[in-house]
């Protein structure tokens, strides 16, 4: 049998959270085994069974999570984070004995709509925190980490009256609330991809070089194509017969043509977007592409002509 100690495919950070998993997943399977013993509550094996069904799930999610490649170290604790809350709502649901069970079963979709609500904001901060947490500007950082903190608020609130049941103390006022934060992880999330196709355009593409083209047959340098060429036979004379072949002239040796020296035209110097002022000077030689995409020359370059 592989353990987490034992398996050389996972690193020691998952190795760790792996454990804390099943350390966390024992505790839970004790208590669900001290309420067995020690409860004086009726239907007790029916909220058993739902406690195994809801661990097991819970195991292979987890697991599956712990195989998945992320290529962020701290995607895979929130990932696992948010299945720990939504396992916790749903057992905390099962075991409340403020209900029976006949209330438990109609609080099925109220456990599964708090568990859409964690993982949807699990998503949203993933893709956020991806995409803009550690862009080079400020503003856009700044709107990211405002959308991550509001989204997750936002899912915190919406999960509690779902956990504590609705007529617990949540008022209008309450709601209101949420309204607002949710309005505002709206606006922040949209505002990072706003600001960045604002100050990050496409790439510029380098005008294509200009051929080079050598001079056609029987034509000289320097002269434009298609220009007429002098005629190097005999001149036609009175007594010659309309129609006959001149003579053909005394056999030459073919001047050598010049080498051709014509060159392709450097490509242009990159500028900025929507300007003529040309992008600075990396150390190496090459175009400040960073400057082109933050609209400020990166430190350590000089400007353009060096």
């Amino acid at each position: 049998m592989t353990t987490p100690e034992s398996d050389p495919g996972l690193s020691s950070g998952r190795r760790t959270l792996l454990t804390i998993i099943i350390g966390g997943l024992s505790a839970a399977a004790l208590v669900s085994a001290g309420f067995i013993l020690f409860g004086d509550q009726g239907d007790i094996v029916a909220r058993t069974l739902w406690t195994v069904l809801i661990l097991t799930a819970f195991a292979l999610i987890v697991l599956a999570e712990t195989r998945a490649q992320y290529n962020a170290g701290w995607i895979l604790p929130l990932r696992v984070g948010g299945w720990v809350l939504s396992a916790f709502v749903a057992l905390f649901n099962t075991w409340d004995f403020r209900t029976s069970l006949s209330d438990t079963i109609v609080l099925v979709p109220m456990t599964i709509t708090a568990i859409i609500v964690i993982q949807l904001a699990v998503l949203h901060i993933t893709l956020v925190g991806r995409a803009f947490w550690t862009d080079p500007s400020a503003p856009i950082r700044i709107a990211a980490f405002v959308a991550t903190a509001a989204v997750a608020v936002v899912a915190i609130m919406i999960v509690l009256p779902l956990l504590l049941r609705p007529d617990d103390g949540f008022g209008e006022l309450y709601w209101r609330f949420v309204a607002a934060l949710a309005i505002v992880a709206a606006v922040a999330t949209v505002i990072s991809p706003l600001v960045r196709a604002m100050t990050r355009p496409r790439t510029p593409v380098a005008p294509p070089a200009a051929a080079a083209y050598g001079p056609g047959p029987g034509q000289q340098y320097g002269q434009p194509f298609g220009a007429a060429q002098p005629y190097a036979g005999q001149p036609y004379t009175s007594g010659q017969q309309y129609g006959a072949v001149p003579p053909a002239p005394p056999a030459q040796m073919p001047a050598p043509m010049p080498p051709a020296t014509a060159q392709a035209p450097a490509p242009a110097w990159p500028v900025y977007y929507g300007t003529n002022v040309p992008l600075p000077v990396m150390p190496d030689g090459s175009p400040d592409w960073q400057a082109y995409q933050t609209g400020q020359p990166t430190p350590g370059s000089r400007p353009y002509p060096a």
